[in-house]
């Protein structure tokens, strides 16, 4: 008797193949914006390294442009939703793409970094400064350069990032062999290997001891 999954996929093969792609996407992009948004940000709040080097706020300046009340919560959304858009283009255009793997990864990298530079900062008033205790946004200029010289520093990392990150997941995420699910997975820590770990030493056998008495 067949199971189940197997039917569905001998029934639907290329339904199989378009959800792995769709979800290879889905998880490439938002693992990507989210990247993105980390190396942005940290520029910009430098909550993690404690250093700040640009006035460039790319998800505040995105959700202010759209007229949203909570920029940083808009701005969040839409930049998922633009992570899952390249890493559809990524899909699309990956075979032309030089290299393998990473190295294809890199080379879409320039793609991101000139949207962004060249568009959306001249574009989106992203400059987020404050102002007689309320906070304003001011033009960015080309490559965010009015929000401060290393803020291109900022958008290069991100960009290459974003490039490795798609290059990974999305190859990962749409192969059948990473769906598939893996028998010897868990055997260290699975079944025997569980109470192995948990069982007592008084309870276990000692081995090339003999026991007296």
């Amino acid at each position: 008797m067949i199971e189940g999954d197997a039917t569905i996929g001998a029934a639907f093969p290329r339904l199989i193949v378009v959800g792995r792609w769709m979800a290879a996407v889905v998880m490439g992009g938002v693992l990507a914006a989210l990247a993105w948004m980390f190396v942005l940000q940290e520029g910009h709040t430098g909550n993690i390294f404690g250093a700040t080097w640009t006035d460039h706020d790319f998800p505040d300046g995105l959700g202010h442009v759209v007229g949203a009340k909570d920029t940083a919560k808009a701005g969040l959304y839409l930049t998922l939703a633009l992570g899952v858009l390249v890493a559809a283009l990524y899909g699309a255009v990956e075979q032309w793409l030089p290299g393998r793997g990473i190295v294809r990864g890199l080379a879409f990298a320039p793609i991101p970094f000139l949207a962004w530079g060249l568009v959306f900062t001249p574009l989106v008033d992203s400059r987020r400064v404050l102002r007689e205790a309320h906070f304003v946004f001011l033009p960015t200029g080309v490559f965010g350069v009015e929000a401060g010289d290393a803020t291109i520093i900022s958008g290069v990392a991100a960009s290459v990032i974003v490039g490795v990150i798609l290059a990974r997941v999305v190859t990962l995420a749409r192969g059948a062999p990473w769906w598939q699910e893996h028998p010897n997975v868990g055997h260290g820590l699975g079944g025997d290997g569980v109470s192995g770990l948990l069982e007592l030493s008084e309870e276990r056998p000692e081995q090339g001891v003999e026991r007296t008495g």
